[in-house]
């Protein structure tokens, strides 16, 4: 699993000249790094918002915790495997899941298991898994 993903994004010529010229002049290694340190900066400014403990709180204040729904969240990278799934499609019960990281599916759960037990999916960061249960996971389905 990676911890990393690749981001693209656009930049004014001279947004990226100056990048550049600081890289020139040693206060990066490369343009990755400058990029890193800026969202890192940014991510301390915003601290409040998405420290752990804030994010653990936005979870537990939208929790749609029911006897029929159960919620799953997770900061860093959560697995969906699929004796989970199964335990929820015997019980009956559904899953909304929120997290903030990254959600791996195992490859063992289909897309029709998916639309039987996940009442919601919020993922702030990546989804992987079969091409269809991404796809369900990201645009095919409520997200509360």
């Amino acid at each position: 699993m990676p911890d990393q993903e690749k981001v693209t994004i656009n930049l004014s010529i001279v947004d990226l000249g100056k990048m550049d010229y600081l890289v020139d002049q040693g206060f990066y290694s490369n343009r990755s790094e400058f990029v890193r340190t800026a969202v890192r900066n940014q991510l301390k400014v915003h601290d409040p918002v998405v420290s752990d403990e804030s994010l653990r709180g936005k979870m537990i204040s939208i929790s749609t915790e029911t006897p029929e729904v159960r919620s799953v969240w997770a900061i860093g990278v959560f697995k969906l495997d699929k004796a989970l799934v199964q335990r929820h499609l015997k019980s009956g019960t559904k899953i909304s899941i929120f997290v903030v990281g990254s959600l791996l599916v195992d490859e063992a759960v289909t897309l029709p298991m998916l639309e039987e037990t996940v009442h919601s999916a919020k993922v702030y960061g990546s989804i992987s898994g079969q091409p269809e249960v991404v796809k369900f996971l990201k645009e095919g389905m409520h997200h509360d």
